[in-house]
């Protein structure tokens, strides 16, 4: 199974708009990460900065077979940027998905797989869940959108009528959710 995860690049938005410590985090990763390899799926990042790149590497760490990147290395509008953005992160990858532009992944992360976990919301998570109600109804694309509700600052009332996201209190619920993927 192939799930997204998406999250902030800057681990300070969670520690800054939730109650989660950084060691609460850090424990989060490292069972979201070790959950992923007993449930044999392959993950897929944007490699970049971020909670979905330090999930990568605990992912790897504890065997993990294979993280995709999503990248868009001629993107017309950031491709001049595209190094200083992935560099350091794209050495995780065991493969790619290219795409046009930023927009593009962006557009289209959230529905790469049959399920997408978040961990924590920023400007370019929103877009991206968001982005999922256009895959859902002109693509078909219905993809399992998962949320952990410790690491956001509230529920998103505003979406539920086009994407039906689940809040996870835990790895022990987003495990029962799975049996039924």
């Amino acid at each position: 199974m192939r799930v997204t995860i998406l999250g902030v690049g800057d681990v300070e938005d969670i520690l800054n708009n939730t109650r989660l410590t950084r060691e609460d985090l850090n424990k989060l990763i490292d069972e979201l990460a070790q959950f992923l390899v007993d449930e044999k799926c392959e993950i897929i990042i944007q490699p970049a900065r971020g909670i979905p790149y330090q999930v990568a590497v605990k992912y790897k760490e504890k065997g993990g077979k294979r993280v995709i990147g999503a990248v868009a290395p001629n993107c017309p509008y950031y491709g001049k940027f595209y190094d200083t953005i992935t560099q350091d992160y794209r050495p995780i990858c065991d493969g790619v998905i290219e795409f046009h532009s930023w927009y593009d992944i962006d557009g289209n992360i959230g529905t790469l797989g049959e399920a997408t976990i978040v961990l924590g919301f920023s400007t370019g998570v929103l877009t991206e869940i968001c982005e999922m109600k256009y895959n859902k109804k002109y693509l078909g694309k219905a993809t399992k959108l998962f949320i952990f509700k410790k690491t956001v600052s509230r529920t998103l009332k505003e979406i539920e009528p086009d994407i039906k996201a689940v809040y996870i209190p835990s790895i022990k619920e987003l495990k029962k959710q799975f049996q039924f993927l």
